[in-house]
Parts: C-alpha cells; structure tokens; sequence
C-alpha cells in the first residue's frame, strides 16, 4: 500500500501522506533516467538531479511532488525518497533542494547551480533560506 498521494497545493501539487509512516522508511524509491543535462528541454531541466560532468538523473514517478523545505521531513538518497522523522497522514513529505550529504560531494567545479533551479522559498520555517539559489552542503 502506498503511504501517501499527489494532491493539489499552493503551488501546483505536492505528496501527502494519507498513512502513518516511521522514521528511516524508504517512502518511494527513486525512478526514472540518467542522460546529459545540456539538451533537456527546460521544463525538464526542473525535474532533475544534477550528477556532475554534464550528467543528470530525470526523476519520472511521484517523487517529483515532493516540495521543497528548509525544514524538511524527508531527503533523498539512493534508495529514494526517505522519512527523517515520524510523519503524520495530512503531512506534506517535502525535502530540502539545495542540501546534498557529505557523501554525494564531488569536486565543486562539478556542483554548478542552474538559474532555472532557483526561486524565493516560501516554506514559513524560522531557519527559511528564503532565496534557493545553491547548494548547501550537510556535514
């Protein structure tokens, strides 16, 4: 049974949880391809990982609802979307953006930020970033 489903949101849709979901659970898993980034159309540009080298992951399943948050319930890893904490059914599951772990660091010529990725934050947390506009790095 899937835990949670796209839903309309301020901006646009986002993922909901509609059942209980424990901390450290694999939400859904990471789908979809790895191809060059500099021929993708723009509005799939916005649907990406960026890999370094040029290379980038384009998700194609729900995980591309997943919104944005400086104080998020979840993250991304190889494995797909995960839960940081205990999440309630009526939470929207949202990741921070711009936060990649220590692991996934690559030599930062590699860790170019694409104006098209940026946008004001409008989350509402006392730590917003407020302007997304590059990455961050978790220890």
């Amino acid at each position: 049974m899937r835990k949670f489903q796209v839903q309309p949101w301020t901006y646009g849709n986002g993922l909901f949880a509609v059942a209980p979901i424990a901390a450290g659970e694999v939400i859904a898993p990471l789908a979809g391809y790895e191809t060059d980034y500099a021929p993708l159309p723009d509005d799939l540009k916005r649907l990406v990982i960026y890999l370094g080298d040029g290379r980038c992951f384009v998700i194609t399943n729900n995980v591309v609802f997943a919104n944005h948050a400086c104080d998020p319930n979840c993250r991304l890893d190889d494995a797909g979307l995960v839960a940081l904490c205990a999440i309630a059914p009526g939470e929207q599951l949202t990741f921070n953006y711009n936060v990649f772990p220590a692991e996934r660091q690559h030599a930062p010529e590699d860790w170019w930020w694409d104006p098209l990725w940026s946008f004001d934050c409008a989350c509402g947390s006392p730590h917003c970033q407020g302007r997304i506009d590059g990455y961050r790095w978790q220890a």
